[in-house]
């Protein structure tokens, strides 16, 4: 059986990522990573661990750090899509970008919750809802109006295997078309090489 979950019944928590009062300056000794929009890859499914920016974070509230488990839900911009937050990183923020929203795991697979935010029903909702003139954002009322559609526990583990296989299908047919179109070009070159 399906049921249809306000999403604030899932959660232990939904709050906005940390505003920085400046421009955000990475330092190599930073303790702190922060998750920004550019540390997004594959279709804003991924976090890029190598570029995250470091900072010091003697004045930030604890209670703004990133717990493994958490979704992370694009709230500015065109493409408000959600992922699943499972980096092993020590302390770990996201930008003023991002709302963070804590599943409690025992209702409901935060992979599934990432899922489910990114598919065309939720999409649609968030686009026809969005706000501001110059820069369009999803407003933490909008969010919380979100129904979730949960199935069993085991279907949500099986919805979420199948999204990662076809996922990582995608990236791979990239990969391949990437590989064949730079052969591609280096045959015909060697054709134009030819007639110079």
């Amino acid at each position: 059986m399906i049921a249809t979950c306000p999403i604030n019944s899932l959660l232990i928590k939904i709050f906005s990522g940390y505003s920085f009062r400046r421009r955000i300056i990475h330092d190599d000794d930073g303790d702190l990573r922060v998750i920004q929009m550019k540390d997004l890859m594959h279709h804003y499914s991924a976090i890029k661990i190598s570029g995250l920016t470091r900072v010091y974070s003697e004045n930030l509230e604890r209670k703004t750090l990133l717990a493994k488990g958490d979704v992370l839900l694009v709230a500015k911009g065109a493409h408000n899509c959600a992922l699943e937050y499972d980096l092993n990183l020590p302390m770990a923020i996201a930008s003023s970008a991002f709302f963070v929203l804590r599943p409690d795991p025992e209702k409901v697979l935060p992979a599934y919750l990432a899922w489910y935010l990114n598919q065309s029903n939720v999409q649609n909702f968030f686009a026809a809802n969005q706000s501001g003139s110059y820069m369009l954002s999803v407003a933490k009322t909008t969010l919380e109006r979100v129904t979730v559609q949960l199935p069993s526990r085991e279907i949500q583990e099986k919805i979420v295997a199948v999204d990662k296989l076809v996922r990582k299908e995608g990236l791979l047919m990239q990969s391949i078309m990437q590989k064949k179109k730079m052969l591609v070009t280096s045959a015909l070159m060697k054709l134009v090489d030819k007639k110079v």
